[in-house]
């Protein structure tokens, strides 16, 4: 039928004609094809727009909340635990005693007396403080003090646990360059000292305390 057509246009209408047919013929067939392709990425981006549905959407929402709050409750629990870890394998506690009749004084709460504000301002512990100290107060707060006496105790452990972070370094170089010093005791008396990093990260300890109470006056302190 199409040979028989195509011979009746030739015929009749020269080869020209016939032609120029085959030709609007294709370009309506190419058109065709891309009206169709077009509605048909066009129904598929609609589909992928509409997804997902209110129904669903609200169920992932929900079931993405969970799972932002597991998130941060298992990071909690690792700080904890790495901190309990590193804790239990710091400087024995007969040697933090050592420290801090050295450089503090028991005046309920304890404070620096002073060759521990003489420490603390040669290591220029109020600056490292500043640099730093909302990154400290941060991590004391991950640990949820009750107490005072808790802010005090996790103000140094958490000083322990981060010391090996580059913004310690000046530390270790200060103690590391450090003289041999002379503390004056409670009687008096006086002895040669050489200061270690647990040290100086004791006296830095009680400042950073007071500035977490400060920022957290719920903190029953009486």
């Amino acid at each position: 039928m199409v040979d028989i057509l195509s011979k009746f246009i030739a015929e009749n209408f020269g080869l020209s004609f016939f032609l120029g047919v085959v030709v609007v013929a294709g370009l309506i067939q190419v058109i065709i094809w891309f009206v169709k392709t077009l509605l048909k990425h066009r129904n598929i981006e609609n589909k992928i727009n509409g997804l997902p549905c209110e129904e669903h959407k609200a169920i992932i929402d929900k079931q993405s909340g969970k799972l932002d709050n597991i998130s941060s409750l298992l990071n909690n629990i690792t700080g904890q635990v790495e901190l309990l870890v590193k804790m239990a394998t710091s400087v024995p506690s007969k040697q933090l005693l050592y420290t801090a009749a050295d450089f503090s004084e028991k005046h309920s709460p304890r404070k620096l007396n002073a060759n521990g504000e003489l420490l603390f301002s040669d290591i220029k512990g109020e600056e490292f403080l500043d640099e730093n100290g909302a990154f400290l107060l941060d991590e004391i707060a991950k640990l949820n003090p009750k107490t005072a006496l808790d802010v005090e105790n996790m103000s140094l452990a958490v000083l322990r646990v981060n010391s090996d972070k580059d913004f310690f370094v000046r530390l270790k170089n200060w103690v590391y360059n450090a003289p041999t010093r002379e503390i004056v005791k409670e009687d008096g008396s006086a002895i040669n000292k050489d200061i270690t990093l647990d040290d100086v990260l004791f006296v830095i300890s009680l400042p950073l305390r007071d500035r977490y109470l400060s920022a957290h006056p719920g903190i029953f302190v009486e």
